[in-house]
């Protein structure tokens, strides 16, 4: 409690009377640090509009509902409505309350609600490498991707690549630096160096851009009951942009929860060679692992003799979440659109304020998050259940339209089949 207590306090006295007069002046003072001496920790004081006496702290803003206490002796005293914070109670906090990094912030409202939520999670432990202003400036024109911020904001799957690939799992502040690169992964699933080079502090992608901390660095985040920060923003001077991805495969391949799709592919054998391909025109419909994991436990125990083969069932699962010849995005999908699959099924789209579903016979999932493009012809766009083919007799369960569960015996050995082509494809990578 010492650091938050002491951020309450400065020096020397002062009054109301004494603070900014005027709604457009401020004061900045130094708050105590725990042994009693300045800090660099300030705060600011501005006068509102209706005379009264505003707080600003790192993490949070205050209104002075009392002003000079009276028997306070030689010191004065002020009450606050709000608990004055010396560090940001999450990354999100720390980029959009810091004015050199407005232009990051802005993104934020154009990035997928799942990406956003990850960083407003106050006990979320991250790293971000966050490009201020003026950087912005440079990778955004002519020399760069030639887009305004506007027309970046309209294209989700762009702005969400270009955040993830600043973030990283895990706290690295500037002590995680040293002369030995240290390597780390981003939300994009590709990959960072962190190095030092005399008292620069790197950041390098495989692709040779560089990017060096700036002075604002190691931003505190999320004060932990062991009086640490669990998560971390530092300032860079460069906006880099993620190499672009060759195929659907390998932008499968950098996500951790589509594991059980993209070895089902592999083990059907049919689609393999479609999205491993650079030239693929069209779209993925991509279950994600606890979409199958919720569909399989939905349909009961399955004897081991079940964990027969079957390409010709798991072909009509595939068939049913490809679209050939478009590339689909999320913000183009139209409520009762109507989107013809590979294996001839009709998927329809149900759009209710900012959710969108598709469905398929009766069957329902989610879409979760904007699609990821790939190239300019292909996108991936994940889901939260399992599309089943028309004509099997399911039934539906999960909150949202998630994934659907079959009650037909065929229909549970289809999805046996897809089990047991991923374990037999893990078995063989253990070899």
């Amino acid at each position: 409690m010492a650091p938050v207590l002491m951020y309450h306090a400065f020096v020397p006295a002062v009054n109301n009377a004494s603070m900014p007069k005027l709604p457009t002046n401020y004061s900045l003072y130094n708050s105590l640090n725990t042994d009693g001496s300045v800090s660099g920790n300030q705060l600011m004081v501005t006068r509102t509009a209706t005379g009264g006496l505003r707080v600003t702290s790192l993490g949070t803003d205050a209104n002075v509902t009392k002003v000079d206490l009276p028997n306070s002796g030689s010191a004065v005293v002020h009450v606050v409505d709000a608990v004055l914070l010396p560090f940001f109670p999450s990354v999100y906090l720390a980029v959009t309350r810091t004015s050199t990094l407005s232009t990051l912030a802005d993104l934020f409202s154009a990035a997928p609600a799942s990406l956003v939520a990850k960083l407003q999670n106050t006990t979320g432990v991250y790293t971000i490498f966050a490009p201020y202003n003026v950087p912005f400036t440079i990778a955004l024109g002519s020399t760069g991707l030639n887009l305004s911020t506007a027309q970046l904001k309209a294209k989700p799957a762009l702005v969400q690549s270009i955040l993830s690939y600043h973030i990283v799992p895990g706290l690295y502040n500037s002590a995680s630096f040293s002369t030995t690169p240290t390597t780390v992964t981003t939300l994009t699933g590709q990959q960072l160096t962190l190095v030092k080079d005399g008292t620069s502090l790197l950041v390098k992608t495989a692709d040779g851009q560089t990017a060096a901390l700036m002075a604002a660095r190691d931003l505190p985040c999320g004060f932990t009951d062991q009086g640490t920060f669990r998560a971390t923003v530092h300032t860079i001077d460069k906006v880099l942009i993620p190499p672009p991805v060759a195929s659907v495969a390998a932008a499968l391949a950098m996500r951790t929860d589509v594991s059980t799709l993209l070895a089902a592919v592999r083990a059907e054998g049919s689609y393999s060679a479609a999205i491993n391909s650079t030239t693929f025109t069209g779209t993925l419909l991509a279950p994600t692992d606890s979409a199958f994991a919720a569909l399989l436990a939905a349909n009961g125990s399955i004897s081991a003799a079940q964990l027969l083969g079957n390409a010709t069932a798991l072909k009509k699962i595939l068939d049913v979440h490809v679209v050939n010849g478009t590339a689909l995005t999320v913000a183009g999908l139209v409520n009762g659109q109507n989107i013809a699959t590979s294996g001839g099924a009709t998927i329809t789209v149900i759009k209710t304020g900012t959710v969108t579903q598709l469905k398929l016979g009766n069957s329902v999932a989610t879409v979760v998050g904007a699609e990821v493009a790939i190239g300019s012809s292909a996108t991936f766009i994940v889901i939260d259940g399992v599309l089943v083919p028309s004509g099997v007799a399911t039934t539906t369960s999960g909150g949202g339209g998630g994934a659907a569960a079959a009650a037909a015996p065929s229909f549970v050995l289809m999805l046996w089949s897809v089990v047991a082509a991923v374990l037999l494809l893990a078995f063989h990578h253990l070899q």
